[in-house]
């Protein structure tokens, strides 16, 4: 028995220290998916502000500090009560996918981005947790529900930019979704991409002009017709059909024998689709719901990183454009197929026709892949069990504080839309928590670890009986009690022989008996010892558990690549941070040289002192311009007492202050920064000042301000 159970006791050793390091992994991938997703909006952020500051020269010095080095401060939310209430409010947001689910279908375009980041990576931020992963699910259930709902055209379900649909993008880019791609389409990427005189361009219109060059006769219009006439247009376009068939059925195979590999959660969605959409719309075709799920799958997840492969980190060098043509193409007939009423009639573009064969003979097996996709297992009792292992569980999240506080406010803006009765838990948190507080800079923005908690105690929960005797036995049954066991069997031996010897006393009888006990299990012993069939159900142990640590040595393995790829972009994005950084300064410099060169306006009066110019304005001169257009709190006698003046005391920001006439101090100052103002200007928002003064739309402010701004500098 010794020489069995040896290999077994090392085994167990060996899986568990495999799942701990897969713990510590997942986790690892998880935090670096978020940082990876904040680095991509702050590129995101500069490439839209650098193409303003190169036309506009605007706040420099902000921008500057928004790059910082990509690591966020580690902080605590002090004030204990507040502490409390935000980690009873974000807990109730986890578990009721109601609140969450509502937000998502009335918040604006420009608020989308604001919601998705701490939905995705903070409230449900650990992408290998069963049960967070379960709530999530549960809210895309509810959303989706809400979406197929109001929807009354079936050709328009999932097509709009809404919440929900980014949404979905973003859970199919974490963890699990970017472990598949790698494992699915790395391979035959790289064997395509290791081609690159490869050119499966098939639109005669553009053989022609490869060949030929543009016609020189613009007149003579080139048509698709009139390039397939000439013998060289028709012999590449044949070669080139017979080449992207190969590269297609290659993708094509590798997709359909993927189907165990697809995350769970990806396959639910899928299912979740086609269920909503079967019961909204009873009577569409099969053909017309499958259309429906490859629109998620392929033309959202799949298609996607097969045409960007380095945007999705499965190839380390942008393809040439020429490969990223062959990629599209190929993207096309998966997508294609996956739409059997397009591959049955016409294709879209002319040129895509000669497939129409491959994608006709192939076609019911991209429409069986994604029926399969969709049968999936519900996860609805399995949440149930996961919600009452958590009550034991300390429960907590990580979040910044611009974050926690962006929720809350939209929470408050929304709040009659979710039509919250009184004695709503989400009424009554809201309600305590007051006013929403103001976005901090990157500074001040502190992540912080917010413990969740219940308010309102234990949701009841029908618990299945048996699966909850299994998992408590199985928590029983510990390693750590079988090795305990086996160290103090010798000990335990020896003191029942010693106590044998005791003939007349209490102790002895009881040693007599346990020895009996001891001999008859002994005896049982020697009977196994000659039973092959136990001995092969030792070996069976053995052998699933070879299995299983070697199903999670390549489940680590898989990991370790998706974090190193998940690294290796982060480096990159922050490089480009980087890059950005060193631009501005030299911006900053040459803009700040510009500015001393500006002429003079007669608009306003200037001082020359040493230090930042100071232009100096009267509150008629202002209104008359139109720079304040209204006043809340001033009286009417009292504005020709008024003087304003306006500097910069540093580039792209501009101080305004009130002054009365006869007092020394300011009565009002305030600080305007010129890429705000563009930033609202871009999404037609008014603005308005504090202290009874209102300034006009940035689209007209905007001309008189940058008037002025050349002055101040």
């Amino acid at each position: 028995m010794a020489a069995v159970s040896a290999p077994d006791i090392q085994q167990g050793d060996k899986l568990r220290s495999i799942q701990k390091r897969l713990k510590i992994l997942k986790q690892e991938i998880s935090e670096r998916s978020k940082k990876n997703y904040e680095l991509e909006k702050d590129v995101r952020f500069f490439d839209q502000r650098i193409a303003l500051l190169i036309n506009h020269r605007i706040a420099f010095e902000e921008l500057s500090d928004r790059l910082g080095d990509g690591d966020r401060r580690v902080g605590v939310i002090k004030d204990e009560l507040k502490r409390q209430r935000y980690g009873n409010l974000f807990y109730l947001l986890q578990t009721e996918p109601y609140y969450l689910a509502q937000l998502t279908r009335i918040v604006s375009l420009n608020e989308i981005d604001s919601l998705l980041q701490p939905v995705m990576f903070s409230l449900y931020g650990n992408q290998y947790e069963a049960r967070e992963e379960y709530l999530l699910l549960s809210m895309f259930e509810l959303a989706l529900k809400y979406e197929f709902d109001e929807c009354e055209n079936f050709n328009s379900l999932l097509r709009a930019n809404t919440a929900i649909s980014r949404m979905m993008t973003t859970y199919t880019r974490r963890g699990p979704g970017q472990e598949y791609l790698k494992l699915t389409l790395e391979e035959p990427l790289h064997e395509l991409l290791s081609q690159p005189d490869l050119i499966l361009e098939i639109n005669p219109i553009k053989v022609y002009i490869e060949i030929y060059g543009h016609p020189q006769d613009e007149s003579n219009q080139l048509t698709i017709e009139k390039a397939m006439d000439d013998p060289e247009v028709q012999l590449k376009t044949r070669i080139r059909i017979k080449k992207l068939v190969d590269v297609a059925s290659l993708f094509l195979g590798i997709i359909v024998s993927s189907l165990d590999k697809v995350p769970y959660g990806i396959r639910w969605l899928c299912g979740a689709i086609k269920t909503l959409a079967m019961e909204k719309y009873p009577d569409v075709s099969v053909e017309q719901v499958s259309s429906m799920v490859g629109g998620f799958f392929l033309l959202r997840f799949l298609n996607p990183a097969i045409v960007t492969p380095s945007a999705h980190m499965l190839t380390s060098k942008q393809p040439s454009q020429t490969m990223r043509r062959n990629l599209t193409l190929i993207a096309k007939i998966l997508q294609s197929m996956a739409n059997k009423n397009i591959v049955t009639s016409h294709f879209k573009e002319e040129y895509m026709q000669p497939l129409q064969p491959f994608a006709l003979e192939h076609v019911d097996l991209m429409q069986s892949f994604l029926r399969d996709l969709c049968s999936v297992q519900d996860f609805h009792e399995s949440l149930e069990m996961e919600h009452y292992l958590s009550l034991s569980k300390n429960i907590s999240i990580s979040i910044t504080l611009n974050e926690m506080n962006k929720i809350h406010e939209l929470l408050l803006q929304y709040k009659d839309d979710l039509a919250l009765t009184e004695d709503d838990p989400l009424f009554v948190l809201l309600d305590e928590l007051g006013q929403a507080e103001l976005q901090m800079s990157c500074l001040e923005d502190l992540t912080v670890h917010l413990p969740l908690s219940n308010r309102w105690g234990p949701k009841k929960q029908v618990i299945r009986t048996d699966s909850l005797e299994s998992t408590i036995s199985k928590k029983i049954e510990s390693e750590a009690v079988k090795e305990q066991c086996r160290n103090t069997e010798p000990t335990l031996y020896s003191a029942v022989q010693r106590a044998q010897k005791d003939k007349n006393t209490e102790w002895g009888g009881i040693a007599d008996y346990l020895m009996h006990i001891f001999q008859s299990v002994d005896e049982f012993h020697n009977v196994l010892y000659h039973d092959d069939s136990f001995y092969q159900e030792i070996r069976q142990e053995v052998q699933l558990k070879l299995m299983k640590c070697e199903k999670f040595e390549m489940e680590l393995q898989s990991l370790q690549r998706v974090y190193e790829a998940l690294d290796n972009h982060g480096n990159f994005l922050q490089e480009q941070l980087n890059a950005y950084k060193e631009y501005l300064v030299v911006v900053r410099s040459r803009a700040a040289s510009v500015s001393k060169v500006q002429k003079r306006s007669s608009f306003g009066l200037s001082s020359s002192q040493s230090g930042p110019k100071v232009l100096k304005f009267t509150y008629t001169q202002l209104e008359r311009e139109g720079v304040i257009i209204e006043t809340n709190d001033i009286p009417e006698k009292k504005k020709s007492d008024i003087s304003v003046t306006v500097s910069s005391p540093e580039p792209g920001v501009y101080t305004i202050t009130l002054y009365y006439k006869g007092e020394t101090s300011n009565a009002y100052e305030t600080d305007l920064n010129l890429e705000e103002l563009l930033e609202k200007q871009h999404l037609s928002e008014p603005i308005s000042s504090s202290s009874g003064l209102n300034l006009p739309k940035p689209k007209v402010n905007f001309k008189l301000a940058r008037e002025i701004s050349h002055k101040c500098n």
